[in-house]
C-alpha cells in the first residue's frame, strides 16, 4: 500500500525492569468521516520492529512515499493491532502547495 511516511522514531531501553526495543513510523492516514465529525488526515502510529529498522532508515528524509505492507495481528486479550512487515521507499514526498 503506497502511503506518506511523516517520520519515526526508535526506543531501546529499560523501563522498570522491562526491556524495549522498537520503531514507530508515523503515516499519513484518512479520518473517518462517516459521521460528519471528522475531515482531512491525521497522523497514525505503526510499529515497525526493533531500533534495527530505525537504523536502516535514520538516513532518509522526510515525509517521503513508500510501499508498506501491513498486518493485523491479535494481542492475545481480545485486541488488535496493525504492524508494519516490510518499507519499500518509491519517492521522496512532494511539499503541500
Amino acid at each position: 500500500m503506497k502511503m506518506t511516511v511523516l517520520g519515526m522514531k526508535k526506543f531501546k531501553g529499560d523501563v522498570e525492569g522491562v526491556n524495549y526495543d522498537s520503531t514507530t513510523v508515523f503515516v499519513r492516514m484518512k479520518q473517518d468521516e462517516s459521521k460528519g465529525t471528522a475531515k482531512g488526515y491525521a497522523g497514525q502510529d505503526l510499529k515497525f520492529g526493533d531500533s534495527s529498522n530505525y537504523d536502516k532508515l535514520s538516513h532518509l528524509s522526510f515525509p517521503l512515499e513508500a510501499d508498506i505492507e501491513l498486518e493485523t495481528i491479535t494481542t492475545g486479550k481480545g485486541g488488535m493491532k496493525t504492524i508494519i512487515t516490510d518499507f519499500k521507499i518509491i519517492a521522496a514526498a512532494k511539499p503541500a502547495a
